[in-house]
Protein backbone atom coordinates (compact mmCIF):
# COMPACT_ATOMS: atom_id res chain seq x y z
CA UNK A 1 0.00 0.00 0.00
CA UNK A 2 1.11 3.72 -0.80
CA UNK A 3 1.55 5.62 2.99
CA UNK A 4 -1.13 8.02 3.76
CA UNK A 5 -1.31 11.11 1.70
CA UNK A 6 -3.28 14.04 1.53
CA UNK A 7 -6.75 14.35 -0.52
CA UNK A 8 -4.99 14.54 -4.10
CA UNK A 9 -7.48 18.09 -4.53
CA UNK A 10 -5.51 19.59 -1.21
CA UNK A 11 -2.22 18.63 -2.84
CA UNK A 12 -2.73 20.40 -6.53
CA UNK A 13 -4.27 23.31 -4.56
CA UNK A 14 -0.96 23.59 -2.37
CA UNK A 15 1.43 23.06 -4.99
CA UNK A 16 -0.41 25.34 -7.19
CA UNK A 17 -0.49 28.47 -4.89
CA UNK A 18 3.44 27.74 -4.24
CA UNK A 19 3.86 27.78 -8.09
CA UNK A 20 1.87 30.95 -8.50
CA UNK A 21 3.23 32.56 -5.11
CA UNK A 22 5.39 36.23 -5.67
CA UNK A 23 8.60 36.36 -3.97
CA UNK A 24 9.42 38.81 -1.02
CA UNK A 25 7.71 42.09 -2.05
CA UNK A 26 9.64 44.83 -1.26
CA UNK A 27 8.49 47.34 1.22
CA UNK A 28 9.67 50.70 -0.60
CA UNK A 29 10.28 51.50 -4.62
CA UNK A 30 13.55 49.97 -5.38
CA UNK A 31 15.02 52.69 -7.47
CA UNK A 32 18.17 52.18 -9.71
CA UNK A 33 20.48 55.42 -9.17
CA UNK A 34 23.41 56.59 -11.38
CA UNK A 35 26.60 56.66 -10.24
CA UNK A 36 27.43 59.31 -8.06
CA UNK A 37 28.12 63.13 -9.32
CA UNK A 38 26.75 66.13 -10.20
CA UNK A 39 24.41 67.27 -10.52
CA UNK A 40 22.36 64.62 -8.50
CA UNK A 41 24.69 63.92 -5.46
CA UNK A 42 26.62 65.66 -3.59
CA UNK A 43 29.21 64.67 -1.17
CA UNK A 44 29.39 64.78 2.47
CA UNK A 45 31.89 62.87 4.23
CA UNK A 46 31.64 59.00 4.11
CA UNK A 47 28.55 59.53 2.19
CA UNK A 48 26.86 60.87 -1.11
CA UNK A 49 23.39 62.63 -0.64
CA UNK A 50 21.28 61.93 -4.22
CA UNK A 51 18.60 64.92 -4.45
CA UNK A 52 15.66 63.18 -4.91
CA UNK A 53 13.51 66.28 -6.90
CA UNK A 54 16.47 66.75 -9.25
CA UNK A 55 16.94 63.02 -10.17
CA UNK A 56 13.48 62.80 -10.61
CA UNK A 57 13.63 65.82 -12.76
CA UNK A 58 15.83 64.62 -14.98
CA UNK A 59 13.97 61.42 -15.16
CA UNK A 60 10.86 62.32 -15.75
CA UNK A 61 11.46 65.10 -18.24
CA UNK A 62 12.21 62.47 -20.89
CA UNK A 63 9.81 59.86 -20.18
CA UNK A 64 11.86 58.22 -17.35
CA UNK A 65 11.00 56.23 -14.46
CA UNK A 66 10.16 58.76 -11.14
CA UNK A 67 12.39 59.50 -7.68
CA UNK A 68 9.54 60.79 -6.19
CA UNK A 69 7.62 58.60 -3.94
CA UNK A 70 5.26 58.91 -1.16
CA UNK A 71 6.10 57.40 2.08
CA UNK A 72 2.54 57.63 3.54
CA UNK A 73 1.68 53.95 2.72
CA UNK A 74 5.39 52.54 2.79
CA UNK A 75 7.26 53.74 5.75
CA UNK A 76 5.39 51.28 7.95
CA UNK A 77 6.62 48.29 5.95
CA UNK A 78 10.50 50.14 5.91
CA UNK A 79 13.11 49.80 8.47
CA UNK A 80 12.23 52.93 10.26
CA UNK A 81 15.28 54.68 12.13
CA UNK A 82 12.99 57.85 13.38
CA UNK A 83 9.52 59.13 12.46
CA UNK A 84 7.00 61.88 13.80
CA UNK A 85 5.42 58.38 15.64
CA UNK A 86 7.21 55.91 16.89
CA UNK A 87 7.08 52.46 14.33
CA UNK A 88 7.66 48.92 15.87
CA UNK A 89 10.05 47.46 13.14
CA UNK A 90 9.50 43.74 15.01
CA UNK A 91 6.60 43.39 12.80
CA UNK A 92 8.35 43.08 9.80
CA UNK A 93 9.51 39.47 10.44
CA UNK A 94 13.06 40.06 10.47
CA UNK A 95 15.92 36.89 10.83
CA UNK A 96 17.68 39.26 13.36
CA UNK A 97 17.36 41.87 15.77
CA UNK A 98 15.78 45.37 15.10
CA UNK A 99 15.35 47.89 17.33
CA UNK A 100 12.18 50.65 17.04
CA UNK A 101 12.44 53.79 15.59
CA UNK A 102 13.41 57.05 17.70
CA UNK A 103 10.19 59.53 18.04
CA UNK A 104 11.58 62.66 16.38
CA UNK A 105 10.01 65.51 17.84
CA UNK A 106 6.80 67.62 16.67
CA UNK A 107 7.19 71.01 18.13
CA UNK A 108 4.50 73.61 17.62
CA UNK A 109 4.75 77.34 17.26
CA UNK A 110 7.68 79.35 16.42
CA UNK A 111 9.82 76.80 18.74
CA UNK A 112 12.97 75.25 17.50
CA UNK A 113 15.09 72.41 19.15
CA UNK A 114 17.90 70.22 18.30
CA UNK A 115 17.35 66.21 18.91
CA UNK A 116 20.41 63.37 19.45
CA UNK A 117 19.72 59.56 19.21
CA UNK A 118 22.06 59.73 22.24
CA UNK A 119 20.31 61.72 24.41
CA UNK A 120 16.66 60.61 23.19
CA UNK A 121 15.19 57.09 25.35
CA UNK A 122 15.86 53.80 23.46
CA UNK A 123 19.43 55.59 23.00
CA UNK A 124 22.55 55.90 22.11
CA UNK A 125 22.25 54.54 19.07
CA UNK A 126 19.94 53.09 16.72
CA UNK A 127 20.91 49.49 15.87
CA UNK A 128 20.17 46.35 13.71
CA UNK A 129 21.73 43.10 12.94
CA UNK A 130 23.27 42.68 9.77
CA UNK A 131 21.26 39.33 9.84
CA UNK A 132 18.01 41.48 9.56
CA UNK A 133 20.00 43.95 7.54
CA UNK A 134 20.68 41.56 4.97
CA UNK A 135 17.14 40.02 4.97
CA UNK A 136 15.49 42.93 4.49
CA UNK A 137 17.56 43.93 1.59
CA UNK A 138 17.50 40.23 -0.06
CA UNK A 139 14.53 39.66 -2.15
CA UNK A 140 13.30 38.53 -5.85
CA UNK A 141 16.91 36.45 -6.13
CA UNK A 142 18.93 39.87 -5.21
CA UNK A 143 20.93 41.46 -2.73
CA UNK A 144 20.31 45.20 -2.69
CA UNK A 145 22.15 48.41 -2.09
CA UNK A 146 20.83 49.68 1.29
CA UNK A 147 19.97 53.42 0.83
CA UNK A 148 19.05 55.95 3.74
CA UNK A 149 15.84 58.19 2.92
CA UNK A 150 15.42 61.31 4.37
CA UNK A 151 11.91 63.43 4.45
CA UNK A 152 12.83 67.15 4.74
CA UNK A 153 9.43 68.66 7.14
CA UNK A 154 10.71 72.26 8.57
CA UNK A 155 7.66 74.62 8.22
CA UNK A 156 7.26 76.39 5.07
CA UNK A 157 9.32 76.53 2.31
CA UNK A 158 11.35 79.58 3.62
CA UNK A 159 12.54 77.58 6.47
CA UNK A 160 15.43 75.67 5.48
CA UNK A 161 17.39 76.08 8.01
CA UNK A 162 17.51 71.95 9.17
CA UNK A 163 21.08 71.06 10.39
CA UNK A 164 21.66 66.97 10.38
CA UNK A 165 24.25 64.94 11.20
CA UNK A 166 25.13 61.28 11.40
CA UNK A 167 27.13 58.54 12.42
CA UNK A 168 27.21 55.11 11.29
CA UNK A 169 29.12 52.20 12.95
CA UNK A 170 29.23 48.42 12.16
CA UNK A 171 30.96 46.00 15.01
CA UNK A 172 31.91 42.49 15.18
CA UNK A 173 34.65 40.26 14.81
CA UNK A 174 36.43 42.56 12.84
CA UNK A 175 36.20 44.98 14.96
CA UNK A 176 34.52 48.24 14.66
CA UNK A 177 34.25 50.87 11.59
CA UNK A 178 32.32 54.39 11.66
CA UNK A 179 31.15 56.47 8.39
CA UNK A 180 30.35 59.83 9.33
CA UNK A 181 27.88 62.25 7.40
CA UNK A 182 29.24 65.71 7.96
CA UNK A 183 30.26 69.02 5.96
CA UNK A 184 33.68 69.86 7.88
CA UNK A 185 33.54 73.99 7.75
CA UNK A 186 29.87 74.42 6.79
CA UNK A 187 29.24 76.94 9.60
CA UNK A 188 27.16 74.81 11.27
CA UNK A 189 26.15 75.61 14.98
CA UNK A 190 27.98 73.47 17.61
CA UNK A 191 26.10 71.00 19.34
CA UNK A 192 26.29 67.66 21.00
CA UNK A 193 29.97 68.35 20.58
CA UNK A 194 30.37 68.88 16.95
CA UNK A 195 30.01 71.66 14.35
CA UNK A 196 30.05 69.91 10.99
CA UNK A 197 26.30 69.71 10.10
CA UNK A 198 24.85 69.18 6.62
CA UNK A 199 22.48 72.26 5.44
CA UNK A 200 19.06 70.62 4.72
CA UNK A 201 15.99 71.73 3.02
CA UNK A 202 17.20 74.29 0.68
CA UNK A 203 15.84 75.23 -2.56
CA UNK A 204 18.58 74.78 -5.10
CA UNK A 205 18.69 76.25 -8.60
CA UNK A 206 20.74 74.87 -11.28
CA UNK A 207 21.65 76.60 -14.58
CA UNK A 208 22.61 74.71 -17.77
CA UNK A 209 23.31 75.62 -21.78
CA UNK A 210 21.30 72.33 -22.54
CA UNK A 211 19.09 69.95 -21.24
CA UNK A 212 19.46 67.00 -19.80
CA UNK A 213 18.63 63.66 -18.25
CA UNK A 214 19.86 60.91 -16.53
CA UNK A 215 21.72 59.19 -19.76
CA UNK A 216 23.44 62.50 -20.40
CA UNK A 217 24.96 64.50 -17.88
CA UNK A 218 24.34 68.17 -17.39
CA UNK A 219 26.66 70.76 -18.14
CA UNK A 220 26.36 73.30 -15.48
CA UNK A 221 27.14 77.21 -16.28
CA UNK A 222 27.06 80.27 -14.48
CA UNK A 223 23.21 81.32 -14.52
CA UNK A 224 22.43 84.41 -17.08
CA UNK A 225 21.34 85.30 -20.72
CA UNK A 226 20.33 81.89 -22.60
CA UNK A 227 20.41 79.10 -20.06
CA UNK A 228 18.43 76.96 -18.83
CA UNK A 229 17.01 77.01 -15.07
CA UNK A 230 15.23 75.01 -13.18
CA UNK A 231 14.76 75.41 -8.92
CA UNK A 232 14.21 72.19 -7.20
CA UNK A 233 12.49 72.60 -3.68
CA UNK A 234 13.62 69.83 -1.05
CA UNK A 235 11.42 70.77 2.00
CA UNK A 236 8.73 68.49 0.70
CA UNK A 237 7.11 68.01 4.11
CA UNK A 238 6.27 64.45 6.20
CA UNK A 239 5.72 62.62 3.29
CA UNK A 240 7.45 63.14 0.24
CA UNK A 241 11.56 61.86 0.05
CA UNK A 242 13.94 64.68 -0.30
CA UNK A 243 17.08 62.95 -0.06
CA UNK A 244 18.50 59.59 -0.97
CA UNK A 245 21.75 58.76 0.92
CA UNK A 246 24.38 56.65 0.50
CA UNK A 247 28.17 54.88 1.05
CA UNK A 248 29.50 52.54 -1.40
CA UNK A 249 32.31 51.45 1.43
CA UNK A 250 29.46 51.07 3.74
CA UNK A 251 27.42 48.64 1.92
CA UNK A 252 30.10 46.32 0.84
CA UNK A 253 30.92 45.92 4.37
CA UNK A 254 27.48 45.02 5.51
CA UNK A 255 27.86 42.26 3.15
CA UNK A 256 31.08 41.02 4.94
CA UNK A 257 31.69 38.20 7.43
CA UNK A 258 33.56 40.62 9.74
CA UNK A 259 30.54 42.53 11.01
CA UNK A 260 27.24 41.83 12.90
CA UNK A 261 25.41 44.39 14.06
CA UNK A 262 25.08 48.28 12.51
CA UNK A 263 24.61 51.42 15.11
CA UNK A 264 22.96 55.23 14.13
CA UNK A 265 23.79 58.07 15.69
CA UNK A 266 21.56 60.97 14.19
CA UNK A 267 22.11 64.54 14.80
CA UNK A 268 19.66 67.60 14.56
CA UNK A 269 19.38 71.42 14.85
CA UNK A 270 17.32 74.08 14.38
CA UNK A 271 14.35 71.56 13.79
CA UNK A 272 11.10 73.98 14.00
CA UNK A 273 8.82 71.51 12.96
CA UNK A 274 9.33 67.50 13.69
CA UNK A 275 7.88 64.46 11.68
CA UNK A 276 11.17 64.15 9.74
CA UNK A 277 11.18 60.71 8.36
CA UNK A 278 14.72 58.37 8.56
CA UNK A 279 14.39 55.13 7.20
CA UNK A 280 16.31 52.35 4.97
CA UNK A 281 15.24 51.20 1.70
CA UNK A 282 16.57 49.10 -0.88
CA UNK A 283 18.20 50.16 -4.45
CA UNK A 284 20.99 49.40 -6.96
CA UNK A 285 23.48 52.38 -7.33
CA UNK A 286 25.91 52.14 -10.34
CA UNK A 287 26.17 49.62 -12.88
CA UNK A 288 26.85 46.83 -10.45
CA UNK A 289 24.91 48.00 -7.44
CA UNK A 290 22.69 44.48 -6.94
CA UNK A 291 24.10 41.42 -6.60
CA UNK A 292 22.24 37.82 -7.23
CA UNK A 293 21.79 36.83 -3.70
CA UNK A 294 21.09 32.99 -2.35
CA UNK A 295 17.58 32.88 -2.08
CA UNK A 296 15.23 31.26 -4.47
CA UNK A 297 14.04 33.20 -7.59
CA UNK A 298 10.37 32.85 -8.63
CA UNK A 299 10.85 30.78 -11.43
CA UNK A 300 12.89 28.42 -9.22
CA UNK A 301 9.66 28.52 -6.73
CA UNK A 302 7.02 28.04 -9.73
CA UNK A 303 9.13 24.80 -10.62
CA UNK A 304 8.69 23.50 -7.53
CA UNK A 305 5.11 23.73 -7.50
CA UNK A 306 5.02 22.46 -10.88
CA UNK A 307 7.17 19.28 -9.89
CA UNK A 308 4.59 18.77 -6.68
CA UNK A 309 1.71 18.77 -9.47
CA UNK A 310 3.73 16.04 -11.51
CA UNK A 311 4.45 13.97 -8.13
CA UNK A 312 1.28 14.04 -7.12
CA UNK A 313 -0.36 13.64 -10.56
CA UNK A 314 1.99 10.02 -10.95
CA UNK A 315 0.60 8.97 -7.38
CA UNK A 316 -2.50 9.12 -8.57
CA UNK A 317 -2.00 7.37 -11.41
CA UNK A 318 -0.32 4.81 -9.82
CA UNK A 319 -3.03 4.79 -7.19
CA UNK A 320 -5.96 4.32 -10.03
CA UNK A 321 -3.93 1.30 -11.27
CA UNK A 322 -3.69 -0.46 -8.04
CA UNK A 323 -7.37 -0.30 -7.61
CA UNK A 324 -8.01 -1.21 -11.35
CA UNK A 325 -5.53 -4.46 -10.87
CA UNK A 326 -7.67 -5.59 -7.94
Amino acid sequence: MFPHCPPLRTLLAAAGLLAAAPAFAEPVPVLNFPVPGLPYSASYGDFVSYSMPILDWASTSTGGTPYMFNTANTIQDALVIGTGAQTNNQDLGLAGTVQDGFDFPNLTGNATGAFSTTTAPGGPTWNVSLTALRDYLTFDGIQHDMVAYFNNNQRGQVSNNLWAWAEITLTGSGGSQTFTLQDIGSGSPIVFGHGDYVLSGGPVTLCFNTPFNLATPANLVPCGPGTFSHTFEHNLGQNDVSYAIFSEQLNDLIWSDDFSEMLVRVDFSELNNGFENLFIGAACVGPNGCQPGQVPEPGGLALFGAGLIGLFGRLALQRRARRHDA
